[in-house]
């Protein structure tokens, strides 16, 4: 779990939270939105890297 970036730890909570009593629709959407947002960060752009480049990530959190 070292590897997980800190902002994706913080959306599955708040997912997990926020999602638990809603509607399945519901509670995907919000999925959706949260990661969306993770998409926009460095780390995200260092992951999608990595994949293609076939090599571990390197996160710094940002």
């Amino acid at each position: 779990m070292s590897d997980v970036i800190y902002s994706a730890k913080a959306a599955l909570k708040k997912g997990i939270r926020e999602g638990i009593e809603k509607p399945l629709a519901d509670g995907l959407a919000l999925e959706a939105r949260l990661v969306d947002g993770l998409y926009d960060t460095e780390d995200g752009a260092e992951g999608f890297r990595a994949f293609v480049e076939k090599r571990a990530p390197m996160y710094r959190g940002r």
